[in-house]
């Protein structure tokens, strides 16, 4: 997208968030004879927007007295606050903030140049505060990766799909090999994925296309699958870890980035019990240290022992 187009994409939709604010009504047809804009255009450009602050809305992370949908060909305005300025003191959940970031990124690099005029200054000031609490930066744009092109000819465009024999880096860096069918592509938080199918196990996978290594014909032709439903975020409740800890009040503000509290129970004299959540196991190592030597770790059985290892793991290098 040329950058005159999206300077004017930028100024025709903050033009008509404003006056959405002040009437409560904008007709788009109207609009779109004014600003010599398609009517087909301009209703897209309007809702990539309301698509975003429905999901920033969703996560609670703004105060939702006031949102805009579109109806019957208008823009139209529902409260009297700005919600997309107005942050709330409590943070979402770890697996709404992943999504809230990956949109929020995803919409902000539409723009060459998103700090001009200062009219997205609310929404970086939101994907900052979303990059503190899932405590990663997700990649600003979508970069191709080398091998994109060579995994989309495989994807046949008159009922024909070819299958393909893949070398594929895996997270712990080890290298396999296997034949696939790879129904399509999507990018993602700044990754490009290919959806397929593993005819290893004959089940359904999304890859990383920037790890598959090397990509060769598979010797067959399978019917192309209809596209299916692309994700705007991913399940992260497999990767939750619970952990109920003794702590100091006070130390709860000192919790790392991306911890959940589940339950709290005051105990007494400035002490508490809380159940807290964390994503990963990296972050529960870091956790379990992070809350420190006045923290007791009560359960389950095994964060205990974790704790304990971790720590004399650590403590090896300068103990031998």
């Amino acid at each position: 997208m040329a950058k005159d187009s999206v300077s004017k994409q930028a100024r025709v939709v903050m033009t008509l968030l404003a006056r959405a604010e002040e009437s409560g009504d904008v007709e788009l047809e109207a609009a779109a004879v004014e600003f010599d804009v398609k009517l087909n255009a301009l209703t897209k450009w309007v809702e990539d927007f309301v698509y975003l602050e429905r999901r920033l809305l969703t996560g609670e992370l703004f105060s939702p007295p006031v949102t805009f949908i579109i109806e019957d060909g208008s823009l139209i305005r529902h409260g009297n606050n700005r919600s997309i300025r107005d942050l709330v003191t409590k943070p979402p959940p770890i697996e709404v903030a992943v999504g809230l970031l990956i949109a929020a990124t995803q919409y902000i690099t539409m723009y060459d140049d998103p700090n001009q005029d200062g009219l997205h200054s609310a929404l970086i000031n939101a994907i900052k505060k979303l990059r503190k609490i899932v405590g990663q930066e997700y990649p600003a744009t979508a970069k191709a990766p080398a091998l994109l092109a060579d995994v989309e000819e495989s994807i046949g465009t008159r009922g024909k799909s070819r299958a393909q024999i893949i070398r594929y880096m895996k997270d712990d860096f080890s290298v396999s090999e296997r034949t696939v069918e790879i129904h399509q592509t999507y990018s993602i938080g700044g990754y490009w994925y290919a959806k397929l199918l593993d005819c290893g196990d004959g089940k359904e996978k999304s890859f990383r296309i920037d790890r598959i290594l090397e990509i060769s014909d598979g010797g067959y032709s399978f019917p192309t699958p209809p596209t299916g439903e692309i994700p705007d975020s991913f399940d992260l409740s497999e990767l939750a870890n619970r952990v109920t800890v003794r702590t100091d009040d006070e130390a709860l503000d000192a919790l790392p980035n991306g911890v959940e509290i589940d339950k709290q129970t005051t105990l007494g004299d400035g002490r508490v019990e809380v159940e807290l959540i964390v994503y990963g196991e990296s972050r529960l190592d870091h956790l379990l240290l992070a809350i420190g030597p006045n923290a007791e770790v009560v359960g389950p059985p095994e964060m205990i022992k974790r704790r304990a290892a971790h720590a004399a793991s650590l403590l090896s290098t300068y103990l031998t």
